[in-house]
């Protein structure tokens, strides 16, 4: 019985070591080393959706005591500005931010660009590259829980980067959304150490020229866009099509869930575990292969602290 008992503890322990490994992801960092003069570009690019997107909301981040942007394009690849169907506004500090929202959707299923910024460089200096999607919803308008994100970086027109994890940077978006995001790009990990700005006010807050991408006849903001075309500025959205625009993105807010196991020990006594829902079954979708480890981890424990008291009961 002590040797059964002992293969049980050992188990339990086995399946704890696993269970920490498997939630542990590294963070992806883009670094580039540039000099003055130097042109660097940047590109965010989307694949593995089943979904074309009908609305999104981002941002890129980077040192501007080290760049200056010099042109955008959205997902149409133009640096033209007339030609956006995105709405984007790259004059702000540090920041380029931009959206749509366009019922028709855009397709991604083969892969495609969402943002592509290009810098120049002011200073010597190994800086950061990094983004963070506050929205991004299919034509179901349920939150996308299948996706990936790349980046490509160029310096000089020579690859730095190909299809290399993004950086993410959570911590300088306002609003943190309602799309989780993944520290490596791949939704198998989204969530996992993910640390949302707790008290990060939405970009709707009324701060001027903060997180808002503004246009020559409307106004766009996290979450929407008016599919307004900008004779002049650094906002534009080709789009006028009232068809293919909305004037917001609503959808249901995920809710935090739990789950309530109902054992009993040796001695009849209750056992109530409670454990938290993986962010895959919040959003409807399947159980996250964590969480059946931890269970795994519950039952082997509490097969241990039975064979204990059934051992202790004989002995007596």
């Amino acid at each position: 019985m002590k040797r059964i008992l002992s293969v049980l503890c050992v188990l339990a322990l086995i399946l704890s070591f696993a269970a920490v490994s498997a939630s542990a992801v590294e963070s992806a960092q883009t670094v580039v080393e540039v000099v003055p003069g130097d042109k660097v570009s940047y590109q965010l690019y989307l694949s593995d959706v089943d979904e074309k997107v009908v609305g999104c909301d981002f941002s890129v981040y980077y040192d501007s005591s080290v760049f200056e942007v010099e042109s955008v394009a959205d997902f149409t690849n133009s640096t033209n500005e007339d030609d956006w169907r995105a709405v984007i506004n790259y004059d702000l500090d540090g920041e380029v931010i931009g959206n749509w929202s366009i019922l028709r959707g855009v397709d991604f299923s083969s892969g495609g660009n969402v943002v592509t910024v290009n810098f120049k460089a002011k200073s010597s200096a190994s800086t950061h590259l990094s983004y963070y999607v506050r929205y991004m919803y299919p034509e179901s308008m349920v939150e996308f829980t299948k996706y990936k994100f790349t980046c490509n970086v160029t310096k000089n027109g020579s690859n730095v980067l190909v299809n290399a994890k993004p950086e993410l940077n959570p911590e300088k978006t306002r609003d943190p959304g309602e799309f989780e995001n993944s520290v490596d790009g791949d939704s198998k990990n989204a969530g996992q150490g993910v640390t949302k700005p707790s008290g990060s006010t939405s970009s709707n807050s009324g701060e001027p020229n903060e997180n808002t991408a503004s246009s020559a006849s409307g106004t766009t903001s996290s979450g929407s866009s008016t599919g307004t075309s900008s004779s002049g500025g650094s906002s534009s959205a080709a789009d006028t099509d009232s068809s293919d625009s909305s004037s917001a993105l609503n959808t249901p807010s995920s809710k935090a869930s739990v789950e309530t196991i109902i054992s009993t020990d040796a001695e009849g006594n209750e056992v109530i575990t409670v454990l938290p829902a993986s962010p895959s079954q919040a959003q409807g979708g399947g159980t996250s292969p964590a969480l059946w480890i931890i269970l795994g981890v519950i039952v082997v424990a509490g097969g241990c602290v039975a064979a204990y008291f059934l051992l202790k009961k004989k002995k007596a």
